[in-house]
């Protein structure tokens, strides 16, 4: 589920993730029309975080990854109008590109556009990230939030809508 020099999850591990939340989402979604979304086979440089923490130099190094891709084969976006956001730290945005991220997996996996929103080494940015900007929640359906375990020691907060 991890790669050996990095600590953020692969594109197989997102993808179950992915697979996980779609099963959760589809009582919403269940009478949408669903777009089709398919993905592609790619070979992607190593992120490596933590061996440029260890050696303080990139890695070089070479990782298959899925992207999510539209039906006219163009790499997939997701949109600030779609009906779920997915919010979170870096453990969101990883993946080479954004149609690789856990964003796109769950547009993929749900046939619904999504939203992708992060904050590399962000943490635990839920409880603010929406406080006082219900005019960008009107038409969601769902909040995705994904962040890392650790999140959750110490003092939690829940999001305010």
């Amino acid at each position: 589920m991890f790669e050996k020099n990095e600590s953020h999850c692969t594109s197989e591990a997102r993808q179950l993730l992915a697979s996980m939340v779609a099963d959760s989402l589809e009582p919403i979604f269940e009478d949408s029309p669903k777009k089709q979304f398919s993905l592609r086979d790619t070979i992607v440089p190593g992120s490596g975080n933590l061996y440029r923490m260890l050696h303080k130099k990139q890695p070089k190094y070479k990782v298959k990854e899925k992207k999510v891709v539209t039906a006219d084969g163009k790499k997939y976006h997701g949109s600030k109008k779609a009906p779920i956001v997915i919010i979170g730290d870096s453990n969101t945005s990883q993946g080479v590109n954004i149609s690789s991220n856990i964003g796109a997996y769950i547009a993929q996996a749900t046939g619904e556009e999504t939203f992708t929103i992060s904050k590399i080494g962000g943490g635990n940015i839920g409880p603010t990230l929406f406080k006082n900007r219900n005019r960008f929640l009107e038409g969601k359906k769902a909040v995705v939030w994904v962040f890392d375990g650790r999140e959750l020691y110490g003092e939690f907060e829940e999001p305010v809508f």
